[in-house]
């Protein structure tokens, strides 16, 4: 019988207790991760704000004011695809609708003279086609042909309560 150590067999595990020592070495730190109570900080909740819409320039108070507030380019001046939507009363020359609970972010916001109270915009299209009833939308943004576009009225709603004004154009 022969006590000692054969050197040869241990050069050849020596790789193979280096491993297990390393996997044991990450079991311990995933199982002290484990019990641990979670110390990170809880993620502060999103904050909401409020935004006011002024439209202004009424020709007159037959019919319904329309606001619609967009968050995409995707969903600009679709109604039935807007983040928020109003339909108000017209009393005055000027109609303002609240929209709260909302993130802050980029948005856009429309508002139509809907005097027929059809729900939607009507349009002319002989001689050169606009709108029959007043529109506007934010910013005051406005092209020579077509609808404004989406970069020219966003605006950014920050985190505290904001107020816009819309002026209508017939």
């Amino acid at each position: 019988m022969r006590i000692g150590l054969n050197f040869r067999r241990a050069e050849r595990q020596a790789p193979t207790y280096a491993c297990m020592a390393g996997t044991m070495f990450v079991l311990t730190a995933l199982v002290s991760r484990i019990d641990r109570p979670n110390t990170a900080v809880a993620a502060k909740p999103p904050q909401s704000t409020t935004l006011s819409i002024t439209a202004t320039g009424f020709r007159n108070t037959k019919g319904q004011a329309i606001f619609a507030l967009f968050d995409s380019p995707e969903r600009w001046l679709k109604n039935e695809k807007a983040t928020r939507t109003a339909t108000v009363k017209i009393a005055g020359p000027a109609v303002t609708v609240t929209f709260t609970d909302l993130q802050p972010g980029v948005y856009a916001a429309s508002a139509i003279h809907d005097e027929n109270e059809n729900g939607k915009l009507d349009m002319r299209y002989f001689p050169i086609p606009r709108p029959r009833e007043g529109a506007g939308v934010s910013k005051g943004a406005r092209k020579r042909l077509g609808p404004p576009s989406w970069d020219d009225a966003k605006f950014v709603l920050p985190d505290s309560a904001y107020a816009i004004t819309i002026a209508l154009r017939y």
